[in-house]
């Protein structure tokens, strides 16, 4: 088994915070480590609005970096993801924070669970 079906993120949170010609971000890294193309459903929960979906591909062998900020998520709210694929994979959340006086990274691995198989 090459890593999990679902995966879980409680903490995203996109800062504004900017500083030395960068700007703060969150990446949603999906590692497929298997011979076969992930068909990845993305959803990103809020606390104040309806759950809002993505779908995404990742290509056999191969490790993609999901820029949030990129996807068009609101700044300064909190949200959660949840990860489901077709197959197993492997995922983290890496946060940078960034302002005028230097910058703080934060990684983290999700809470996984697969089918009872």
């Amino acid at each position: 088994m090459n890593g999990a079906k679902r995966w879980y993120f409680a903490d995203g949170y996109l800062d504004i915070g900017k500083g030395n010609n960068r700007t703060s971000h969150e990446s949603l890294c999906i590692l497929n480590a298997n011979e076969e193309e992930a068909n990845i459903k993305l959803q990103v929960f809020f606390s104040d609005k309806e759950p809002i979906s993505f779908t995404l591909k990742v290509p056999p062998m191969r490790d993609i970096h999901v820029r949030m900020d990129l996807l068009g998520l609101p700044y300064e709210t909190p949200y959660g993801i949840k990860i489901e694929s077709d197959i197993t994979v492997v995922s983290q959340l890496s946060r940078m924070s960034i302002n005028d006086e230097g910058f703080s990274l934060m990684t983290t691995t999700g809470c996984w669970e697969n089918d009872n198989e």
